[in-house]
């Protein structure tokens, strides 16, 4: 298994002249000579984990710029190669060199669409029924103070036919809801699984199995998610703490978690500069929010196995999903002395789910509260500076939480190199002990029930 600590320490010049050249064959035959000599330890787990990203990373960039115009061209006719350098220059579009070749990363398009409001416009893109749900649950809680659902989603994990080998040893993860500050009355359906604790930091059901045929699997489970609203931004007043049941803050909330989370002269040196000489803790929080939701580019991102100190590879890019967002605002407050966690699973509504992070961090008199660094960047984009500031201390109930710590091992614990070792929204699946990859299986998520509660 991968050794993830290993990436704090920087690669030689020699193989990053090769990486980053696009020399992906001439960057592994160095690091096989490499590993052929008396090495420490630790710089031999560095290298043999660089030598499966090398692997990995030229895959999720397969577009020649002929081949991404072309691309856009197909819901763009009008398009441009100067209007897609233009978006390239400000961190729409993600590159590599391949060969000493320029490649588009495989979700270029998606995140061009997403991002830019006029692409999208020429595109035909307009707000999905599932953003006005968000609209409407906002509302509501704006209005009365709290909102709840009941929510009953089935999940269902299948192995594509070609990965398949019949009467071997599978064994799968799929996750599930845990008991955390915003959810409880967690029920769980499935079949031969063994659930993990309800308050595990990644929660699964987890599957070992022996069978001839292609079987999927599949978890039902139904849960209350109970969100209050407060005006935080404004910094509106309280009595008591938010989420009384949510377990305090540890010495872990104010730690570095290496190597995603780390305290970087880089994020030291921004954490200052952001904070001045402010030293009230949610003035400071709402700082780095505002930094983050106004100053960072959302953008798709290759897999996280592939991207290095991903806190402070988002402040120096200056882009980043919803999880490396997340983790960046984790860590300048971590820095700044503030309590800061690691929250993710699905974004819901009443037909599906997708994948989503975001953070809490605590603060007194409020106790812990979300933030949701991208939603709120997602808003800014938007012009709706009311949605911005809702996501600065609150999250709408539609959501699905199975994950509280980051870069955390499953219960039972797995023995293979996950698809992603940080965190677990997909799934993760062996086959003789031998984890599958991207593109080797597929999961499902189906909203049951999307049901408003008192």
């Amino acid at each position: 298994m991968w050794n993830l600590s290993s990436q704090i320490f920087d690669l030689t010049e020699d193989v990053l002249k090769r990486k980053w050249a696009g020399d992906f064959d001439g960057e592994i035959e160095l690091i096989d000579a490499m590993l052929a000599r008396d090495l420490p330890q630790f710089l031999k787990e560095r290298l043999e984990f660089e030598r499966d990203v090398a692997l990995a990373l030229p895959k999720q960039y397969p577009y020649t710029r002929k081949e991404a115009l072309a691309k856009v061209r197909a819901l763009i006719p009008d398009f441009t190669m100067d209007e897609l350098d233009a978006l390239e220059l400000n961190r729409v579009i993600e590159y590599i060199y391949v060969r000493g070749e320029k490649r588009y990363h495989t979700s270029f398009l998606d995140t061009m669409l997403k991002v830019d409001v006029d692409c999208a416009h020429r595109a035909g893109r307009t707000q999905s029924d599932a953003a006005s749900e968000v609209d409407k649950a906002i509302e509501i809680m704006k209005r009365e103070g709290v909102l709840a659902y009941r929510i009953t989603i089935r999940e269902m994990l299948k192995i594509d036919e070609q990965s398949f080998i019949p009467n071997a040893e599978v064994r799968c993860y799929l996750p599930i809801p845990k008991v955390c500050a915003q959810q409880s009355d967690i029920t769980v359906r499935t079949d031969g699984a063994q659930i993990a604790s309800d308050t595990a930091p990644q929660r699964t059901a987890y599957f070992q199995r022996h069978s001839s045929e292609n079987l999927p699997f599949e978890v039902e489970f139904s849960y209350v998610n109970r969100c209050k609203y407060i005006d935080l931004y404004a910094g509106e007043k309280v009595d008591s703490v938010l989420y009384p049941n949510e377990p305090a803050p540890t010495d872990d909330d104010l730690s570095e978690q290496l190597p995603h989370i780390a305290f970087t002269p880089f994020l030291r040196a921004l954490a200052a500069e952001l904070r001045g000489d402010e030293s009230d803790p949610l003035a400071i929080a709402r700082r780095f929010y505002d930094y983050i939701t106004q100053q960072i580019r959302y953008s798709y991102m290759r897999s996280y196995a592939l991207i290095e100190r991903q806190a402070e590879y988002c402040a120096l890019s200056g882009k980043g999903d919803c999880g490396i967002q997340a983790l960046l605002m984790i860590a300048l407050c971590r820095i700044s002395g503030i309590p800061a966690r690691w929250q993710s699973g699905w974004e819901v509504n009443s037909k599906s789910a997708g994948c989503h992070d975001w953070a809490q961090i605590y603060l007194e008199p409020y106790g812990w509260v979300f933030i949701d660094p991208s939603y709120g960047g997602g808003a800014h984009r938007n012009g709706d500076e009311a949605r911005r500031r809702f996501y600065f201390g609150n999250l709408e109930p539609m959501r699905m939480v199975a994950n509280s710590r980051y870069q955390t091992p499953f219960i039972p614990l797995e023995n293979w190199n996950r698809v992603d070792p940080y965190d677990n929204q997909e799934g993760e699946v062996s086959i003789n002990g031998v984890g599958l990859q991207e593109g080797a299986f597929h999961t499902e998520f189906r909203t049951l029930k999307l049901e408003r509660i008192e």
